[in-house]
C-alpha cells in the first residue's frame, strides 16, 4: 500500500501501483490506477488492523481453508489454529496432520473504498504529489532496517538491486532472487524501465523526493527476526517523515544514512536489539558488491547511473581490483 501523510498519521492511497508523472509545478505525483486490493491472504494477520477490518465483508478469497462456521482462515491468521477445518483441496484438517490448512499462495481481493485508512483523494484524477520513495528488500542480513539513498542516483541504485529471500517450508531451503523495483515479474522492457528512473531526476524542478529502502526481515545470528514489523513498521514511517522535513537523527554509513536506535521513537515498544538491525557489516557488503558486479556485467545496455553508484561503493570499501 503506497501512502500519503496527513494530520494525525498516514493514509493509504492504493494497493502496490503508482503512476508517476511530473506535475505542472515540477514535482513528482502519483495517481491511483486501481479499484481494489489484491494479494497473499497469508500475509494478512490480526496483527495488521487495518487490512484484516478491510477484508471483513465484500472479499473474495482463494484456496483459503474454511471453519466449521463457514469463515475463512489461513496459517498466520490467528496465534492458535481452530480444531478442525476443510483444507484449500477439500480435506478435512486438523492441527499435527502434517499439511498446510490454506494454499501458501491463497489470495482476496476487496474493494479500496473498505479500508478504514484509505485517504479522501484516493479517486483524485491529479493524484497527490510524492516526497519520498521507499523500496522494500527482504534480506536476513546486509541491508538495515532502513536507509536513506544520499541521492537520487543512489535510490535508483537500491531499487534495481533489490534482493528478496524466501524460505521454502516444504524443504526449509531459501531461494534468492533479485527484484528490480520490488517486481518479481514487469510487463515493461527493463532496459528502458530502468533508464526512465536514471533519466527522472534530469526532468524535476526543486522538489525532489528522497528515495528510502527498508528491510523488514533482518534476523540476528539465531534466526529470530530484529523488527516486530507490521503496525510497528509505522515508527520507521515517522522517521522516513522526520527526514522529509530535514530533522530526524541519523548517522551516515557506507549505504547512506540511517537512523541510530535513539532516532527511532520506541515507546512502549519491547524489540531485540534495534542497534544491530542498523548496522552494515563491511563483510556482508563486499559480499554483495560482488554479486552485483557480477549481474551488472551480465548486461548489456545499462544506464552509467547504476555502474557508477556499484564503482563508487566498490572504491568506498576498496574492492577496485575485483573489477
Amino acid at each position: 500500500w503506497y501512502q500519503r501523510r496527513v494530520r494525525g498519521g498516514a493514509r493509504c492511497i492504493s494497493d502496490d501501483i503508482a503512476w508517476l508523472h511530473i506535475g505542472e509545478d515540477g514535482r513528482l505525483w502519483a495517481i491511483n490506477p486501481e479499484y481494489g486490493f489484491f494479494d497473499r491472504v497469508t500475509s494478512v494477520s490480526y496483527k495488521n488492523r487495518a487490512a484484516i477490518t478491510t477484508i471483513k465483508k465484500n472479499t473474495i478469497f482463494t484456496n483459503a481453508a474454511l471453519t466449521s462456521e463457514g469463515d475463512v482462515w489461513w496459517e498466520g491468521m490467528t496465534t492458535e489454529p481452530p480444531k478442525d477445518l476443510i483444507d484449500w483441496t477439500g480435506q478435512k484438517w486438523t492441527p499435527g496432520c502434517g499439511r498446510t490448512a490454506a494454499h501458501p499462495n491463497s489470495r482476496y481481493t476487496a474493494r479500496l473504498s473498505q479500508c478504514p485508512v484509505i485517504d479522501p483523494k484516493w479517486e483524485d484524477p491529479m493524484g497527490v504529489p510524492i516526497s519520498a520513495i521507499v523500496f522494500g528488500n527482504r534480506r536476513r542480513s546486509v541491508f538495515p532496517l532502513v536507509c536513506e539513498a544520499p541521492s537520487w542516483e543512489r535510490g535508483v541504485f537500491f531499487g534495481a538491486t533489490i534482493g528478496v529471500e524466501r524460505k521454502d517450508k516444504s524443504n526449509g531451503k531459501t531461494a534468492f532472487s533479485r527484484e528490480p523495483f520490488a517486481m518479481p515479474f514487469d510487463g515493461f522492457h527493463m532496459k528502458n524501465y530502468l533508464y526512465r528512473w536514471s533519466n527522472i531526476r534530469k526532468q524535476l524542478g526543486y522538489f525532489v523526493p528522497k528515495i528510502f529502502a527498508v528491510n523488514w526481515f533482518r534476523e540476528d545470528e539465531e534466526g529470530k527476526l530484529l523488527w516486530p514489523g507490521f503496525d510497528e513498521n509505522s515508527r520507521v514511517i515517522k522517521w522516513i517523515f522526520q527526514r522529509i522535513n530535514n530533522s530526524g537523527q541519523a548517522v551516515k554509513n557506507h549505504l547512506g544514512y540511517v537512523p541510530p536506535a535513539t532516532g527511532l521513537d520506541l515507546k512502549g515498544l519491547e524489540v531485540l536489539d534495534v542497534q544491530k538491525g542498523l548496522v552494515v557489516n563491511e563483510n556482508e557488503l563486499k559480499k554483495e558488491l560482488h554479486d552485483i558486479d557480477h549481474l551488472f556485467k551480465a548486461q548489456v545496455d545499462l544506464p552509467d547511473v547504476l555502474r557508477k553508484e556499484l564503482g563508487s561503493l566498490k572504491k568506498d570499501l576498496h574492492l577496485e581490483e575485483t573489477s
